[in-house]
Order: structure tokens, then C-alpha cells, then sequence
């Protein structure tokens, strides 16, 4: 039923899409319309020389709303190069994404053991995002935080008009003492075409198709992208303008939790 549902909300926005006045192309109204593009999930990346040295199948799952279960790496995992797993409220807020190499630290779908990262977030009264809380080496026992080591970091997140992050404030968290230490701030501006404006490269070359990111709420925010293009000019796209095939070298930059220089993009679609 849940696909069924999603399929028939697809439908019903292309073709509102499709009969506004000067819209005609999809992407078009995406990019004046900053949220997320509504039609297709990321199924599975497909890597032929992933940084864990040989290929890899990056699969994602999504839970019966819609938002992000897992995404879990055929190859070996570890150092940065994570499996991972959200956790929601019941208002279906995101609270916890927990990054782990080691599958036996996730029982029913409960975190234990040692983990790589763990994302903690707290929300405005407007469903936003304004604190997430990234532990480094997370230590659970029986599903609680007892412990997380050093280089822990806070951030806080401020938004425009548009609902996109425009500063991000950075600090040094402290996991024993539960303090934290400004470090700085990280500023987000958009050019006319939606896309960020990146430090020390304002002549970053963006494509002209839907941000993959933009596919669901929770890529934008977790990446901290929430331009309207691509930073990367794929070889193929499918029929709603988003990246089949990647494999130029020049657009390799980190997104969906780490660089794919060249992989393959398969989705779910209507």
C-alpha cells in the first residue's frame, strides 16, 4: 500500500509540475522550489573501485515512510567508510544515525558494542534541524551512549527563507564533561541558480539536473547540500534528470557519506 501511495503522489506532482506557466522542464521547478524531489530513492550505488580498494554495492533501504533504514556497503567497511542506520521519533524526525563496521554492533535494530560515528540531532519547532551532536568511536551497551572519544564535535544550524542551511556554527564537544568550545563558523550562500557557493571555489561547475541529495529531506541535511544541481557532471541520467552513470575524475567531492569518483546510480521509480 505504501508504494502505491507514493506512486499516486509522484504522479499527482508532475502533473501539477507540468501545467504551471513557465515551467517545462521538471527540474526547472525544483530549482526555485528548494525540498526535495519527490519521485525516485537511491536503491544501490554501484562502485567499481571504492575506497576500501576493490568494488562495492552500496545498498539503501527506506522505512514505510519513506525516510532512509540503512545503507549498508557489500565491501569491507572501517575507517570512515561506514554501514549505516537511522533511528526516528514518532513524529518521524530523525534523531540518531549510527555509522559501524561491525554488523554484530546492531541487534534487532539496536545499537551495541563500538560504533565509527553517531549523529545526534534536536529540532526547532519548525521540523528543522538545529543541533547535531557527531560522537567519534560511539560506545553503546544495551542501546545507551556510555561513552565517545575524542574529536567529538557539536554544530548548530541556522536557515534561510528558503529552509536551506546558511551558517553552521562549530565547536568542540566534550562527551565526559558534556561541555562544548567554539571553534568557528561555516557560512552557506546560493547563487541564482540554487546552488552553494563554495569557499575558495566560487567557480565550482554545477550540472543542470536535480541534486541527487534532493531525493530525500534527510541526504540534504545529513551533507549539508542543499543546492539545486549536482557539484558534478554525470555521463547519463534517467528521466527525471537525476545521475545514472558518474565517472568523470574532475567532480569527485564527498556526498551520500563519502567520494565515488565513478559508480553507477540505480533508483527506485514511479
Amino acid at each position: 500500500m505504501q508504494k502505491k501511495f507514493r506512486l499516486s503522489a509522484a504522479a499527482f506532482l508532475l502533473v501539477a509540475v507540468f501545467i504551471l506557466p513557465g515551467c517545462t522542464k521538471l527540474f526547472d521547478y525544483f530549482e526555485d522550489h528548494p525540498g526535495t524531489a519527490p519521485l525516485c530513492n537511491i536503491h544501490r550505488l554501484i562502485i567499481p573501485n571504492s575506497e576500501s580498494g576493490g568494488p562495492d554495492t552500496v545498498t539503501f533501504t527506506y522505512n514505510r515512510d519513506g525516510s532512509p533504514h540503512s545503507v549498508i556497503h557489500s565491501a569491507v567497511v572501517g575507517d570512515f567508510i561506514d554501514n549505516w542506520l537511522f533511528h526516528y521519533d514518532k513524529r518521524g524526525r530523525l534523531l540518531q544515525a549510527f555509522g559501524y563496521f561491525d554488523p554484530a554492533n546492531v541487534v534487532n535494530g539496536v545499537f551495541n558494542g563500538q560504533g565509527e560515528l553517531l549523529h545526534s540531532y534536536v529540532y526547532d519547532i519548525w521540523g528543522r534541524v538545529v543541533t547535531d551532536t557527531m560522537y567519534v568511536g560511539p560506545l553503546f551497551a544495551n542501546g545507551q551512549l556510555i561513552l565517545a572519544h575524542g574529536g567529538s564535535q557539536l554544530y548548530t544550524l541556522e536557515y534561510d527563507s528558503k529552509d536551506r542551511v546558511s551558517r553552521e556554527g562549530l565547536y568542540q564537544y566534550y562527551f565526559d564533561t558534556k561541555t562544548k568550545a567554539f571553534e568557528g563558523y561555516r557560512d552557506y550562500s546560493y547563487n541564482a541558480q540554487g546552488n552553494w557557493v563554495r569557499p575558495g571555489s566560487p567557480d565550482w561547475i554545477y550540472d543542470d539536473k536535480i541534486n541527487i541529495n534532493r531525493t530525500n529531506k534527510v541526504w540534504m541535511m545529513f551533507n549539508r547540500d542543499y543546492s539545486a544541481n549536482n557539484g558534478f557532471i554525470a555521463d547519463t541520467y534517467n528521466k527525471f534528470g537525476l545521475p545514472v552513470v558518474k565517472s568523470s575524475n574532475g567532480s569527485d567531492h564527498p556526498w551520500l557519506f563519502n567520494s565515488f569518483p565513478s559508480c553507477t546510480i540505480e533508483y527506485d521509480c514511479p
